[in-house]
């Protein structure tokens, strides 16, 4: 009788292996991918979110335009640009006769209030004034409410995103209309 077993031949293992290794390569790309899916989806959602905070701030400071609760003379607009806008406003309780300045302004890709920076990234600010006639004004004395435009961008670049130089964008617009202004 003969005996026709035999243990695997070097090719064999070296088939074996490169099959592995293909498949590892496989599965490596696959992950490394899927990482940077979820870091693009994470920056987009968080561009959402600064979106959002960013123009909750300013709703909320410019609530603030004119108030003034002392009978304090003062000028309530002090001044009305695209990426600047700056306003007094009376009333803080720990100090109810100091008049606050105000200044909203972008600069750089970043949106300052009085020098501290609230946001980031932001790739277009402007902002647009309006009269009582809802006619663009640049009056300071004549502002009744203010459109905020805010376009803002990943931190990072999509090697797969082909538009807008390979940064997500997003952008909120907000009218606001403090109602101080209405006051003369």
């Amino acid at each position: 009788m003969k005996n026709n077993s035999h243990g695997i031949s070097l090719i064999e293992i070296l088939v074996g292996v490169i099959l592995v290794g293909i498949i590892i390569i496989i599965i490596a790309r696959m992950y490394i991918s899927n990482q940077q899916q979820i870091k693009i989806q994470q920056d987009i959602l968080n561009i959402q979110q600064d979106l959002k905070h960013s123009i909750d701030i300013l709703n909320s400071q410019l609530r603030n335009v004119g108030y003034n609760t002392t009978g304090v003379a003062m000028t309530k607009v002090v001044k009305a640009q695209a990426d600047t806008f700056q306003f007094n406003w009376c009333g803080n309780p720990s100090n109810p006769t100091q008049v606050n300045l105000v200044t909203i302004r972008y600069n750089n890709g970043t949106m300052l209030i009085n020098s501290e920076t609230t946001t980031v990234n932001i790739d277009s600010f402007k902002f647009t004034y309006f009269d009582k006639n809802n006619l663009v004004t640049s009056a300071t004395g004549s502002v009744r409410k203010i459109k905020a435009f805010i376009r803002i961008r990943t931190p990072s670049k999509d090697p797969k995103w082909k538009m807008d130089g390979g940064y997500h964008k997003r952008f909120m617009e907000a009218e606001i209309s403090p109602l101080n202004l209405a006051i003369n």
